[in-house]
């Protein structure tokens, strides 16, 4: 549920290019959006009962989602419209906003705690600067280049690569259905390489 929530992002980048940014976006980067949101939730196991009963904070989780969904969407935006601001100062920036956010997690025992090995700090290191910082930077100027239907579109490829690799590097199976959504995630994408008329 939280990843499909999350990844109504692209709903809201669209809705925003057209309305605020007076972008034209194709009827076919809707449709191919929807049917890539339509392909996550299928990913997900939800259609096949495969999720937990609601606890008591299931309505505040999903307002987090919600939230995380629209932030994301407003990042993506940004990158977009705002030529003062670099790539590199949007990542620092939103690195350093989940830092300060999220200061407070090593102090709960329960959490874990400071990782006591160096090969943990370098762990988290090359996470914090390859795989958010580096790869947002790449992202964010890639961003800058496109319309917001493509931007849309495109943000499926993310957990589309997700499933593959926990397929190939894990071994997970996917069922009938699974499978028919990550088809449709792709068919969504493949769109992108017929050229707008």
């Amino acid at each position: 549920v939280a990843t499909v929530v999350f990844h109504i992002q692209p709903v809201w980048v669209m809705v925003c290019g057209a309305w605020w940014l007076k972008e034209a976006v194709a009827p076919r980067q809707w449709a191919a959006t929807l049917v890539a949101l339509g392909g996550l939730a299928l990913t997900t196991g939800l259609l096949e009962g495969n999720t937990q009963t609601m606890g008591d904070g299931y309505l505040l989780g999903l307002l987090m989602c919600l939230g995380g969904s629209l932030s994301y969407a407003g990042v993506t935006l940004i990158a977009k419209t705002e030529r003062h601001v670099t790539p590199f100062a949007l990542a620092w920036w939103q690195c350093a906003v989940g830092v300060v956010v999220l200061a407070w997690v090593p102090w709960v025992p329960s959490m874990g705690g400071w990782p006591t090995q160096a090969s943990s700090w370098a762990w988290l290191a090359g996470l914090g600067v390859f795989h958010t910082g580096l790869a947002y930077v790449l992202l964010f100027t890639g961003m800058a280049r496109l319309a917001t239907g493509k931007i849309a579109v495109l943000q499926y490829v993310y957990p589309l690569t997700a499933i593959g690799v926990d397929r190939l590097v894990y071994g997970r199976t996917l069922s009938a259905v699974q499978v028919a959504g990550v088809v449709l995630m792709a068919l969504a994408l493949w769109t992108l390489r017929r050229p707008q008329r």
